[in-house]
This record gives C-alpha cells, sequence and structure tokens, in this order.
C-alpha cells in the first residue's frame, strides 16, 4: 500500500523532501525540493497544491501572498503530465526580469535522455 505523502503532514522540512520523493529521484534535474533551478523564487516560501489538481503543483508565495508557480515544478509537470502548469492568477511578481522561462523545462528534457 502506497501512503499518500498529503495524509499526515510533515512535521520538519527534511521529512517533508523525503516524503515528497527521495533525492535520488531528482539528482540530474531541477527539483523544487532537493536541487532548486537558478530562478528568482528560489527562496520564497513553498506552498503545495493538492487542492484543485490531480498531481501536486508546487507554488512559490511572494512578497504579497500570491502563489506562483515554482517554475521546476511546472516545467515537470508539464513534460510528464501535459498541460499548462504556469497558469495563475499573477500580480505580476514571477514577470519580472524575465523569472518564467524555460531553462529548467531544457535541463529536464536533457537529462531525460541520459
Amino acid at each position: 500500500m502506497t501512503l499518500n505523502p498529503f495524509d499526515n503532514p510533515p512535521t520538519t522540512p527534511k521529512e517533508l523532501r523525503d516524503r515528497i520523493h527521495p533525492p535520488s529521484v531528482c539528482k540530474k534535474q531541477p527539483c523544487p525540493f532537493h536541487n532548486p533551478s537558478q530562478h528568482k523564487m528560489r527562496d520564497w516560501p513553498r506552498h503545495i497544491r493538492t487542492d484543485a489538481f490531480k498531481w501536486p503543483l508546487v507554488e512559490r508565495i511572494c512578497k504579497h501572498g500570491v502563489g506562483h508557480p515554482d517554475p521546476d515544478s511546472a516545467s515537470w509537470l508539464t513534460m510528464t503530465k501535459g498541460g499548462d502548469w504556469y497558469a495563475h492568477g499573477c500580480d505580476g511578481c514571477c514577470a519580472k526580469d524575465n523569472l518564467i522561462d524555460l531553462s529548467a523545462y531544457a535541463l529536464i528534457t536533457a537529462t531525460q535522455n541520459d
């Protein structure tokens, strides 16, 4: 029986990271928990969206309290599940300084062939 990592909330950040998936799974690619890419939001607080999605999306919460899709999470979900995981109610924070790009997506694509 597989446990849902969200049934019992983790009590420490390490427990959360380990429940999402083992670090070895994302060793060669960007991951919002174990290996964040060099995007501007990497130090913003994380929020895992399990409410409206079949697959959990990691958001980064800006100083205004708005959730923006973590580029590493959105890229991975786009690659593996399809669809547009970048769509969100935006206040402009994630678009500043050309923040959202496809660098994480490109790195994931490149490492999948290794």
